[in-house]
């Protein structure tokens, strides 16, 4: 959202999409010959000497994380593609003990920094959150001296962080007592005013939490967790992510379970849909992972997938190929999950988009010029251009040496629809206001306003007429909207009497 200089008018932009055909071995899941003129780009490999961790596309640069006794971060800039080279945009190396060798993730934190969360060497009791700015430097400002240690006790264990830009650091936790989710500020502190700084999960029953999801970015933090005494239940636990209290608008009891036709031994990933307000859940069953996905009501879609749970046989493919372990969100309810050497990429009911690449798939080998040693390590993608880059040891011959490399994929057709992008302000006024609440958008947005404690006071669709707001009291609130993209902005609304 933008704040027009000298004017209350407040103004996000809608992107809108223009369908364009798509040529045939150029586009939809096939290699990008624009990028860097090849579709590729090889690093130096005596730089990697031990393995390539992930790949992270942050406000038009490409972050890559090599686990290095000497290089851990490198950034290139994708800002000039049309030039003959990417440029590399930067090191950081580790002199300081900043990182640890251990799993090691990149967030992008607010508009100027990024957090790289790091667990020591395959240990899982503590997370360490370094704070570093978009070029790479130690932001000082983050923590105490640019780092900070979440650790509550040392019998503690901590799940995967979710991040929200400009919000905060969400970490799910357990132990033999008590299991819940953390939130850290943007500098690195615990948020006191999430509920100070943890909000726990009140049935013992339950055995763990290690894995957490942002509905909306409308006040619910969803946790995700398995209970202790029936092995075929999933169990999803919400939160307001301002003030950490269990939140009853979407269960009285703030949870909803799920009974499922296999045993769950672990939750592997967990990830909204903002575009159908849909959630996919990925579980394993001592076996062949499985997807669910939960609709905008919070039950079990049991038209995905036929029966609600994606397996290996609805996909058609052989148990030791598929791994579903973990989901990336396209738009309009689609999505790619992993499987063993890549990717494939699904409709929204579960199917494969045979259009995609090789029938929907891309592996090892995905098309007749491009070869990846090993599993195609990360994934990472562009929506606003519809690119894809997959990060992986690869070569142009499978007879020849590989090297680190990453490759872009033309995907406009299936990520966005669109190989063209139009903006269009839209205008929400007046600010402040004390009777109604207008929009000039054609398109109908949701509209929810949060006091400054993180209650909800407005849930409401608008569109070109008017809101009256007149029943509301006097106050500064926060306007969260989400347009039919699912694409959600925020900023602060005055109301006066």
């Amino acid at each position: 959202m933008i704040n027009l200089p000298n004017s209350n008018i407040l103004i996000f932009t809608l992107l809108l999409a223009l369908a364009k055909p798509c040529e045939a071995q150029n586009c939809y899941g096939y290699r990008d010959t624009s990028f860097n003129h090849t579709s590729y780009w090889v690093f130096d490999s005596s730089e990697v000497n031990n393995q390539l961790m992930e790949v992270k596309f942050i406000d038009d640069r490409i972050y890559i994380h090599f686990l290095s006794p000497d290089v851990n971060l490198k950034a290139y800039d994708l800002s000039n593609l049309d030039s003959n080279n990417i440029k590399e945009y930067l090191f950081f190396k580790d002199t300081t003990g900043l990182f640890e060798l251990g799993e090691t993730e990149l967030y992008d934190l607010t508009d100027s920094t990024i957090l790289v969360s790091t667990f020591p060497g395959l240990s899982n009791d503590h997370y360490r959150l370094n704070g570093l700015t978009k070029q790479l430097q130690v932001y000082t400002g983050f923590g105490i001296g640019g780092y900070n240690l979440v650790e509550l006790t040392p019998n503690d264990f901590y799940g995967t962080i979710k991040v929200v830009r400009n919000n905060g650091i969400f970490i799910p936790y357990y132990n033999s007592n008590s299991r819940g989710i953390i939130k850290y500020n943007p500098n690195g502190y615990p948020d006191l005013v999430f509920n100070g700084g943890i909000s726990n999960l009140l049935d013992t029953s339950i055995s763990t939490c290690e894995r957490v999801e942002i509905l909306n970015n409308t006040g619910i933090a969803c946790g995700v967790t398995q209970n202790d005494t029936v092995s075929n239940q999933l169990y999803l636990h919400f939160f307001n992510i301002y003030n950490g209290l269990p939140d009853t608008t979407v269960s009285v009891d703030a949870y909803r379970f799920y009974t499922l036709p296999n045993y769950i031994s672990d939750v592997n990933d967990i990830k909204y849909d903002q575009a159908t307000q849909s959630l996919y859940i990925s579980y394993c069953s001592y076996g062949p992972n499985r997807i669910i996905r939960i609709n905008s009501l919070f039950n079990l879609d049991t038209t995905f997938a036929g029966d609600g749970v994606l397996t290996n046989a609805d996909l058609g493919l052989t148990s030791n190929l598929v791994n579903l372990s973990e989901v990336t969100i396209s738009t309009n309810g689609r999505f790619l999950a992993n499987i063993s050497g890549g990717y494939c990429y699904l409709n929204s009911d579960g199917t494969l988009d045979n259009a995609f690449a090789n029938n929907g798939i891309i592996g090892t080998s995905f098309d007749s010029l491009w070869y990846f040693f090993n599993p195609i390590k990360d994934l990472a993608i562009d929506l606003s251009e519809g690119k894809l880059y997959l990060l992986g040891w690869g070569t142009l011959n499978i007879s020849s040496d590989n090297n680190p490399t990453l490759v872009r994929l033309n995907a406009s057709s299936c990520f966005i629809g669109i190989d063209e992008i139009v903006e269009k302000p839209i205008v929400l006024y007046p600010n402040p206001t004390n009777s109604v609440l207008c929009t000039n958008s054609v398109d109908e947005l949701d509209v929810s306003l949060y006091d400054i404690l993180g209650n909800r006071w407005l849930l409401t669709k608008i569109d070109q007429s008017c809101y009256d707001i007149r029943l509301l009291s006097k106050g500064l609130y926060n306007c969260v909207l989400v347009n039919k993209y699912g694409q959600a902005s925020s900023q602060k609304i005055i109301i006066y009497e």
